[in-house]
């Protein structure tokens, strides 16, 4: 039976204008999804609906633990594209997932847009998180 992927072999990267960033590594989720919607139509004279999809992008959302004050860059970095103050800045996003029988493949996630950045402390004995969602119109994978 093959061993199945574990989060111990995630790992998470981002790019600034396709410079490693960051190589987050205090991540305690993540979620990536390529968005297919369905969509079905049922015609006259037909016993049974046509189906189709459309692809949507992709979006993707992570939490993690604050370990150094680099975070509060990064989202200041954020709010400078969104402000147009450095525009032409791109962010990229890749998950490394390194398969237990050897395999790596690579999500990679280019020219991503952001949507909220929260940062929470919960109480006196939690770590304080940061979450961080957005999309993009495209991802590859790649084996590495």
């Amino acid at each position: 039976m093959a061993l199945r992927l574990k989060g111990q072999e995630v790992e998470i990267r981002i790019s600034k204008a396709g410079v490693l960033l960051d190589t987050i590594t205090k991540v305690t989720n993540f979620e990536f999804e390529a968005k297919v919607e369905m969509s079905e139509e049922g015609f006259l004279g037909a016993t049974t609906n046509e189906y189709d999809e459309i692809y949507n992008g992709c979006s993707f959302n992570f939490e993690v633990h604050l370990d150094t004050p680099d975070w509060l860059d990064f989202q200041q970095a954020i709010i400078d594209k969104a402000r147009r103050v450095t525009p032409d800045v791109q962010f990229s996003i890749s998950a490394v997932l390194f398969w237990p029988g050897g395999a790596t493949k690579a999500v990679l996630i280019p020219d991503v847009h952001f949507g909220a950045l929260p940062i929470s402390a919960g109480g006196r004995a939690d770590f304080v998180t940061a979450k961080c969602e957005g999309g993009a119109s495209e991802f590859t994978l790649q084996s590495l």
